[in-house]
């Protein structure tokens, strides 16, 4: 989550972190930034439906951000991971940060520079002012 952020900041995107922490804490904090996305870091020994569970909640809570599902580390097909995933967390789904990045571009083609996203694990990352 933390390179990620770095990342995308680096690239002028608007960036918040929410640490790992209690998912209720997290999503509270999802709801009061209303990000225009939220990225979900799943890292091992996290599993998918630990991130399928957040990205619904954060659904929930902030229905017109757009999740995005980071599963490092993962050698799984992104077409597996996505069935995985279900047809409410698996728009977009990526597994390096070039992809995340690449995603981001094509999220805001014209450049707009709002952001968020969200660390799983259980952090949560919400942006765009």
């Amino acid at each position: 989550g933390v390179m990620l952020s770095q990342v995308l900041a680096h690239s002028g995107y608007d960036v918040r972190v929410i640490p790992a922490g209690f998912v209720k804490d997290m999503l509270a904090a999802v709801a009061r930034e209303k990000p225009d996305i939220v990225f979900i870091s799943a890292v091992p020994p996290s599993t998918i439906s630990h991130a399928r569970s957040i990205c619904r909640r954060a659904r929930q809570k902030v229905p017109e951000a757009k999740p995005v599902i980071g599963l490092w580390e993962s050698r799984t097909e992104i077409g597996q991971l996505k069935e995985r995933l279900g047809p409410e967390c698996s728009d977009y789904v990526v597994n390096s940060l070039s992809e995340a990045e690449l995603q981001m571009r094509l999220l805001f083609p014209d450049g707009e520079r709002g952001a968020s996203q969200a660390k799983n694990e259980a952090e949560a990352l919400p942006a765009r002012q």
